[in-house]
């Protein structure tokens, strides 16, 4: 820029105008200078930049300009790189006014997104990211930009900038992610990107897509708990990304808040016990590197550490951890409040409101031994921080303390400020109602907040207490007897006369004091009421009217001389009311008079007014989309409009021999046709359509064996070996990467199937993750449990998700064999007699009995079966059956919710060794149709 010495002549030239005249008349010059200059053919790019860069400074002083696009059009094509960086600035702002030739400029930036050079790129991808305003832009750019994110060739510099334009179309556009889903999923591994920037970059995009569409982000908590462990635990990061020894402070922060997007609450959203373990073992690590090392550190190292400990405490309010770390982080809070700084003070108290929000017993107790504390904070010099101890002591109220805590900010309310007397007020009125357990208490407790609030009460105040009275018989004598009390004294506020004029109306007949006496009290008040407050002693001396004919001549009286009234509202109601007093007809009058019903809403209007204590509430509960998604096998989440909480919970915490079977008599039924279809057993068409392509040949070798190859190709092999526990299957998984290059953002995922999440047949439970990446020719080890609590379809079985990247993205859905046989034993021996005893005794029982004809493709031994289904887990018994090619065999089948046992015959036919005959019987209705199904599918596949 000072190189461009015309550039700098302008400027001070405009500087040194000392009249506004004289500016304008220099800007007009330039300007027909430069429009003289455009119109040469022989423009360097040099002087176009120059010219440029002064109607750039001419638009910013305020003028506006006609002409400018096509030349910064022309610039922004350079292939010198200070003159498109001055072009697509140029652009950026004449787009805001000359929105024409926009064509052009989109084809300018495909050309630049496509070139070689990465400083182009970027150019193009930053002016994209500053005039994105609208769908047609991302429409336009949303698949270059993310091939550029995706490319092996693109440099971490690219991708980063390229991950913040995708970001900033998604914000324009939300549906993007609706027509681009497969987005997500690319995305998502960029977290667990070596070069950090670009990581960063990442986890921006993925919270706001998780925020739009949450299901598509379920996979990345164990990238994102990983590379915290990472991070945190370990202290893995390049030393350009420590900040005053910190490492990585902002990709932890921000990595706290994915995790708070995509685990709102832990009983909302469940995470894993593999990645819970590492979750605790981050935060415990992250809140104690804070508290131990604060005093010894510097300045900036203390902000930097306080900023991880208030994003770890954040988190820990969505995850529940254990009750010690949740003491240990309330503790730590509450020296923070002691800061000097108002920022910090500031930031403590907002995750000490968070955690309490929880209602956890351990947060809560803690808590309690801070009250002064945070009571003092009431006077701090800040506004901010006196608003958020407020909502601290209001959301750790309860029934116990409420009568100390409503009365000391009754105390603290004679002496707040303006700005704060409406939210002390609201929420006074608040814990009286919530947490009173005297009915007497609570009356004298509003009556004190209208008496101490006076004018600055809010209307939903006064109308809340009124609507209880009403509701409650048992307390009106006594809001009456406080109402006439107060006013007798003498000073009270308009408040106070509002609601006595109301309650003295409709329950003054109820005192032992005459209504005599209740008039002149409010009548001497009248006439220097304000207007409100007029037009309800108007109507409550109506129902003086009612009740006393001593009084009447003088209401009469009264309601004549304010029918004249100046107020169209006091005049009115004057003369509707003389009407009803002056008519012969008393019926009507007595239907106007009639004693208020009691209200039929028990919401409380206030419950709005509560600002901050509601939006953290809100905090713990999913967005609408994934909120519906859920609400069908997960546990509602706690409404933040509950009038009468229960009591203080106890924090939540993650937490028989079977008899030889009775069997009957050979079946001598009709045989079923080999034809028909097994329909509940077979594979559902839809599940099948989502897997991989080759993921049959992996499934059945673990239906017929225990341990072997689950899936292999070019890049990667999966070793499994499945252990038997009765009702749980162990399953060890072993990830080998075969390709010369790193395996990077591996997340494997076990889906369940079940049709009714509600009461599930089976439990998995994640004990460990692979690693995120695998280098060439290492290895990685998952492992997990399947507990069986009762019989489910072979179509329910889980499905393992797989998504990595290795030079490009690959993906694949294999289906693991983990059918309710695979947790079958074999039962003891029995003899001939003992058998037949038993089959015939199950016959007797109601579905206990499965028979199909099966005809396999190939010709296939007695002895290959028997093998098959001696593996599958069923006791071969031979010499049982009179004849030799049958096969018999017995198993029990132990589930979480009880045992049942199983007979079983497999019938040859010697003419075709490929058709035969099973018959199964067991204990358990339903539970043959099931295994035979599968024993069909594992023959037909042998």
């Amino acid at each position: 820029m000072s190189q461009m010495k015309g550039l700098v002549q302008f400027i001070t030239d405009i500087r040194n105008a000392k009249e506004q005249e004289q500016e304008h008349k220099r800007v007009q010059s330039e300007l027909v200078h430069i429009q003289k200059q455009f119109q040469q053919s022989n423009l360097s790019g040099y002087h176009r930049k120059k010219y440029i860069c002064k109607l750039l400074y001419i638009y910013l002083m305020g003028h506006d300009l006609s002409f400018g696009m096509s030349e910064s059009i022309a610039l922004a094509g350079s292939k010198v790189y200070s003159e498109k960086c001055i072009g697509y600035l140029a652009l950026s702002i004449f787009l805001q006014t000359q929105s024409h030739n926009m064509d052009v400029v989109f084809d300018l930036v495909h050309s630049d997104l496509s070139q070689q050079r990465e400083d182009f790129i970027c150019l193009g991808l930053q002016f994209l990211s500053a005039v994105a305003e609208s769908d047609i832009h991302s429409q336009r750019f949303e698949t270059e930009v993310f091939s550029l994110i995706r490319s092996p060739v693109s440099s971490p510099l690219v991708r980063k900038k390229a991950v913040l334009t995708l970001l900033q179309l998604f914000k324009v556009d939300p549906l993007l992610i609706t027509r681009n889903p497969t987005f997500a999923t690319r995305i998502v591994p960029l977290i667990n990107d070596p070069d950090f920037g670009v990581s960063v970059a990442s986890v921006s995009l993925v919270q706001h897509i998780a925020k739009l569409a949450p299901e598509l982000c379920t996979n990345c908590i164990t990238l994102v708990v990983e590379k915290l462990h990472k991070v945190v635990v370990q202290g893995e990061c390049p030393e350009n990304q420590k900040y005053y020894g910190v490492p990585a402070p902002w990709l932890t922060v921000k990595l706290f808040q994915l995790l708070e997007t995509l685990v709102p609450d832990i009983d909302v959203v469940p995470v894993d016990n593999a990645n819970m373990k590492l979750i605790k073992t981050i935060l415990q690590r992250a809140i104690s590197t804070a508290i131990s090392q604060r005093q010894s550190l510097s300045l900036e190292a203390r902000h930097t550490r306080d900023f991880i400990l208030f994003g770890a405490i954040s988190l820990a309010a969505h995850v529940d951890p254990s009750p010690d770390q949740l003491s240990t982080a309330v503790d730590a809070l509450c020296q923070l409040l002691e800061s000097p700084e108002t920022n910090i003070r500031y930031l403590a108290l907002g995750a000490l409101g968070k955690l309490a929000t929880r209602n956890e017993s351990e947060v809560l107790d803690t808590l309690d031994r801070h009250n002064e504390q945070i009571f003092s904070l009431l006077r701090d010099r800040d506004v901010s921080v006196r608003r958020l101890s407020l909502d601290l002591i209001y959301i750790v109220s309860s029934p116990q303390n409420v009568e100390d805590t409503c009365s000391r900010l009754l105390e603290y309310l004679s002496v707040a400020e303006f700005v704060m007397k409406s939210e002390v007020a609201v929420k006074i009125a608040v814990l009286a109602e919530k947490h009173a357990t005297d009915a007497n208490w609570y009356v004298t407790t509003m009556m004190r907040l209208i008496s101490v609030a006076g004018n600055y009460l809010d209307e939903e105040v006064r109308q809340r207490l009124i609507q209880i009275v009403v509701n409650n018989d048992s307390i009106q004598p006594t809001a009456c007897r406080l109402c006439y009390a107060s006013l007798k004294n003498g000073s009270f506020p308009e408040s106070m006369v509002k609601v006595a004029g109301f309650l003295l109306g409709e329950f003054g007949h109820k005192l032992d004091v005459p209504l005599e006496q209740q008039f002149d009290l409010l009548y001497g008040y009248y006439p220097q009421g304000s207007v409100p407050a007029r037009c309800i002693l108007l109507s409550s001396f109506l129902k003086f009217y009612h009740h006393s004919e001593l009084l009447r001549p003088r209401i009469i009286e009264l309601y004549e001389q304010e029918s004249n009234s100046f107020s169209a509202e006091v005049q009115q109601r004057s003369l509707e009311y003389l009407k009803l007093t002056s008519g012969t007809n008393q019926t009507l009058l007595s239907l106007v008079v009639v004693e208020m019903p009691p209200f039929q809403s028990n919401i409380s209007p206030l419950i709005p007014r509560l600002g901050n204590v509601s939006q953290l509430q809100q905090s713990f509960q999913l967005s609408l989309p994934q909120a519906m998604a859920s609400s069908s096998s997960l546990e509602r989440p706690r409404s933040p409009t509950k009038k009468v909480p229960p009591p203080r919970p106890r924090s939540r915490k993650n937490t028989g021999s079977v008899a030889s079977p009775a069997v009957t008599s050979f079946p001598t039924g009709a045989s079923m046709d080999s034809s028909q279809a097994f329909s509940q057993f077979s594979h559902s068409s839809t599940i099948d359509s989502t897997l991989s392509a080759s993921w049959k040949e992996g499934y059945y070798r673990q239906l017929h064996y225990d341990q072997g190859i689950f899936y292999e190709d070019t890049i990667f092999k999966i070793v499994y070996r499945m252990k038997r526990d009765r009702a749980v299957l162990h399953f060890d998984l072993t990830y080998s990467n075969k390709s010369a290059a790193p395996i990077s953002g591996l997340t494997c995922s076990v889906v369940s199937n079940i049709v009714d999440s509600s009461d599930p047949g089976y439990i998995v439970n994640i004990l460990q993750h692979p690693e995120s990446g695998i280098a060439p020719g290492a290895k990685s080890v998952q492992k997990f449990d399947i507990t069986v609590r009762k019989p489910y379809l072979d179509s329910e079985v889980p499905t393992l998700n797989i998504s990595f990247m290795c030079g490009g993205y690959s993906e694949h859905k294999l289906r693991l064999a983990a059918v309710l046989g695979k947790i079958l034993t074999r039962g003891s021996p029995l003899t001939k007699e003992t058998f037949f005893a038993r089959w015939s005794q199950v016959a007797n029982l109601s579905g206990s009995e499965s028979q199909k004809v099966v005809k396999l493709k190939t010709c296939t031994s007695t002895a290959i079966i028997g093998r098959a289904v001696q593996l599958f887990g069923f006791n071969v018994l031979p010499g049982i059956d009179p004849n030799a090619n049958n096969i018999v065999c017995a198993g029990i089948l132990s589930m979480a919710a009880g045992g049942a046992g199983c007979l079983c015959r497999i019938e040859t036919n010697p003419q075709d060794s490929r058709l035969f005959r099973v018959t199964m019987r067991c204990t358990m209705a339903g539970l043959a149709d099931i295994l035979v199904g599968t024993l069909v599918d594992l023959l037909n596949n042998i």
